[in-house]
């Protein structure tokens, strides 16, 4: 029974009120520290978690047993970095999982983009910025993944790094806080690389990378990360190309969206979006 309505004034409606009796459905959650409930482990679930530790949301009776993935006792940084190694590949998503994200701002024009740019480049080595334009709304997360052919680039070596997995994890090739970058200092962020390192046959190289802080970054638009390679003596610089797989981001954690991935020649600095096939792993809705 609705006893009175008001508007967004606080002035009452006049008028008989009717209501209309619904049904809802209460799905439990299937994957622990999935608190967005699109059935995997992102960089969403893992921004709900550092709101809870940083006291920004109340911790409710539940919180704790469905995000303590530490097994802590309590919710703390590491269940942010458990989220994390999920999201970039050094830790398996849970069996039969679902990727369920919203394509681009939350309506069919959106301009929302990644963009691949060259930031520098002498002596055989090359930076790359990873950027995000025209965004809708502030982001406090985002995770993509690069892939570069192995004949031609290689990751700038430097000091290892227990941040990530795969083969190396090189601390010396990843900037997350740019200059004219939005990452947020407060920011927990991990990466994962693989390249061909002893095994000939692999020809392809990633570089999985994700980065979430509790609260919104300050600016929108800007560079998210910058990553250094070092062009292979004797390679063609015009055959490296560097592809950015579909990017995904959250405002909140749980308005998480995707922005179609690109490709960008390193030699001649052309830059083209992937096609639907290479738009691989996500399921749009």
């Amino acid at each position: 029974e609705i006893k009175e309505v008001s508007d967004a004034l606080g002035d009452p409606i006049a008028g008989d009120h009717e209501t209309n009796l619904g049904v809802a459905r209460i799905d439990p959650r299937k994957v622990k520290g999935d608190n967005n409930g699109n059935g995997y482990l992102d960089v969403g679930d893992a921004t709900v978690i550092q709101r809870l530790v940083a006291g920004l949301d109340p911790v409710r009776s539940w919180d704790v047993a469905l995000n303590d993935l530490n097994a802590s006792g309590g919710l703390d940084s590491g269940d942010v970095v458990k989220v994390l190694r999920v999201v970039v590949g050094v830790d398996p998503q849970s069996e039969g999982n679902r990727r369920l994200a919203k394509m681009g701002g939350g309506d069919d024009d959106s301009d929302e983009k990644v963009v691949l740019s060259i930031v520098k480049m002498n002596a055989g080595v090359v930076t790359v910025q990873v950027a995000l334009d025209d965004m809708t709304t502030n982001v406090s997360g985002a995770s993509f993944e690069l892939q570069f052919s192995n004949e031609v680039l290689r990751l700038q070596k430097g000091s290892t790094s227990s941040a990530g997995g795969g083969e190396f994890s090189f601390s010396g090739a990843v900037t997350y806080n740019t200059t004219g970058g939005v990452v947020s200092k407060e920011s927990q962020s991990i990466w994962n690389a693989s390249q061909a390192g002893d095994t000939p046959t692999k020809q392809i190289g990633t570089l999985a990378m994700a980065v979430t802080s509790p609260e919104p970054w300050k600016v929108k638009d800007g560079a998210v990360a910058e990553v250094t390679f070092e062009v292979q003596e004797g390679a063609d610089i015009n055959e490296a190309v560097l592809e950015i797989k579909p990017v995904e981001v959250t405002p909140d954690g749980f308005d998480n969206r995707i922005i179609s991935g690109l490709s960008l020649n390193l030699g001649t600095g052309e830059t083209s979006e992937l096609g639907s096939g290479d738009n691989v792993g996500v399921e749009i809705v």
